[in-house]
């Protein structure tokens, strides 16, 4: 659909429509979830969990590979599966808007990340989703649980987290741990698959990039000297 069959349908002007009129940028196929998802993921692959077999054996230090941390159902999933590895399971979302009025552009932004464009907060994000983890034995399965319950806190000015995404204009997404660790005991446990839920709160800015343009204003008086103010 061309920019102006699209105006036709819409009452009102759309996000990013300029005059002198140029192309809208083509729709997003990545939004705020996933790229904190994503960032999640990689700072969890950071951390060194710490597994202790028993009474006066030495801590084995581990580290869960981000390929085993899964931010959406994999596809051809391997059965039995590789473990340990964590899942992100979805949950309750919402869209936040804080007053009324238009969105609202980040003027710190401008031709920041292309020349002509700012960024432009629509919404913010919100999700309380599970990490579900799973592992063979229940030390692994504990190691991993107590090392996130503190590797999620780990901010000092905050009991939350806040990550940077330098792939999504540099917003900040932060997660919040809302519970304890719940160890699941049911039938996987005799196929050696044990897991526990982590419940998580994450709270992201939903933006867009858009293109501007600088407003000229002319006076005339009437006259050949007209002056121009940008």
């Amino acid at each position: 659909m061309t920019d102006e069959r699209l105006q036709d349908l819409v009452r009102g002007r759309l996000l990013g429509d300029l005059w002198p009129s140029v192309p809208l940028r083509p729709l997003p196929d990545i939004g705020a979830r996933e790229y904190a998802l994503r960032r999640l993921r990689q700072y969890i692959s950071l951390l060194v969990f710490r597994r202790t077999e028993g009474p006066g054996l030495a801590p084995q230090a581990f580290r869960i590979p981000a390929d085993k941390i899964n931010i959406y159902q994999p596809d051809d999933v391997k059965d039995p599966p590789d473990l340990p590895g964590i899942a992100m399971l979805p949950g309750t979302m919402d869209h936040e808007y804080w007053g009324l009025g238009s969105p609202r552009p980040d003027e710190e932004t401008i031709d920041k990340y292309a020349p002509g464009t700012v960024v432009v907060w629509l919404s913010d994000y919100y999700e309380t989703f599970l990490l579900d983890i799973w592992s063979a034995k229940h030390a692994m399965r504990r190691a991993i649980t107590e090392g996130l319950k503190v590797g999620l806190r780990l901010q000092e000015d905050t009991m939350a987290l806040n990550l940077t995404l330098p792939d999504y204009f540099d917003q900040i997404a932060t997660f919040n741990l809302i519970g304890g660790p719940g160890y699941l005991e049911d039938a996987e446990v005799a196929k050696n698959r044990r897991h526990a839920q982590i419940p998580i709160e994450v709270w992201v800015p939903e933006v867009v990039l858009v293109d501007y343009r600088r407003l000229k204003i002319r006076l005339d008086f009437g006259g050949p000297g007209a002056r121009y103010i940008e």
